[in-house]
């Protein structure tokens, strides 16, 4: 297991049968009488290497995405992706369940990159957030990715825009925090009162789920277990729903068709396999003008836990 301590600028590495094999590593000087680099979202793969993000707490324009190698003890600067500042204190990394892939967001640009080779991989078409709301989720099985509004493949090729109508956002608060079920079918957007269910091959709201008491304004107060509970930090400890009564689409209906192969085999369609869509056409109405929801914001992150 790995944790990032933001404000003692460290990475903790331990074991957690054996709390006490805890090691600590520190944020490299990058040529800095002390170093300017806290680190934020990562994730650690079985080999012991952690790939992280980094907030720039001195200014602007330092490394924003590392390597550490635990076994060394050395930093690895990634991708010439740059900090911009405090920010980016909430950038996420998530990594494939079969360790190949790590995803991150790093002020609304999205990438991923091949753990193989370190080789960094750009979402090809999704909006830049500019620093606003970052979120990212993938699903256990790696199909599905959910940034800044769009559900993509896992190449983060964008096939789904998350579209609610207007009144769906006269009251419901957003907080950060998303999933997507087991499958990628359904992705789960946090309120402060409960949570959404969204269809992963429509975009459009499921069900509307709410609970009796507020969610918690934390880094990250939601956790999908398998296969229908959904827990959550909340202002009285933590509560769990289950949502297993609740009729789920399956992840068979996508929005792009199956795309027969020359040898007889099928794969899931895409938007890198699919006929391309005039330039306008679903824009304005799903991409330009889509209501969104009121968004709640943490006002001293300073005082959230490490991660």
């Amino acid at each position: 297991m790995a944790v990032s301590d933001f404000g003692d600028q460290t990475i903790c590495v331990l074991n957690p049968n054996t709390p006490s094999s805890i090691k600590c590593y520190p944020m490299p000087l990058e040529n800095f009488p002390s170093s300017p680099l806290a680190p934020a979202g990562l994730a650690i793969t079985d080999t012991g290497f952690v790939y992280f993000a980094t907030a720039d707490i001195d200014g602007t324009g330092t490394p924003a995405f590392h390597k550490l190698d635990t076994g060394t003890g050395t930093v690895a600067d990634l991708g010439g992706l740059r900090s911009g500042g405090l920010v980016d204190k909430l950038d996420r990394v998530l990594l494939s369940t079969d360790g190949t892939r790590a995803y991150a967001e790093n002020e609304g640009v999205t990438f991923w990159v091949d753990t193989s080779n370190d080789q960094i991989h750009f979402s090809p078409g999704t909006a830049n957030n500019a620093g606003g709301f970052p979120d990212l989720a993938l699903s256990s099985d790696g199909s599905t990715v959910a940034i800044d509004g769009f559900l993509a493949d896992a190449s983060l090729n964008a096939e789904t825009a998350t579209a609610y109508i207007d009144w769906e956002t006269w009251f419901p608060t957003a907080t950060t925090g998303q999933k997507l079920n087991a499958d990628g079918s359904v992705l789960f957007q946090p309120l402060t009162d409960g949570f959404d269910l969204i269809a992963r091959n429509t975009g459009r709201l499921l069900y509307r789920v709410q609970i009796p008491v507020a969610v918690a304004d934390v880094y990250d107060s939601f956790v999908v277990g398998e296969p229908s509970l959904i827990g959550m930090i909340t202002s009285a400890g933590v509560s769990f729903v289950d949502v297993d009564s609740l009729a789920i689409p399956s992840a068979d209906s996508q929005p792009f068709p199956s795309v027969v192969r020359a040898d007889g085999g099928t794969v899931r369609g895409s938007a890198d396999n699919v006929p391309a869509l005039p330039p306008d056409r679903g824009k304005r109405s799903l991409l330009v003008q889509r209501p969104k929801l009121k968004r709640a914001v943490c006002t001293d992150p300073n005082d959230w836990p490490a991660q």
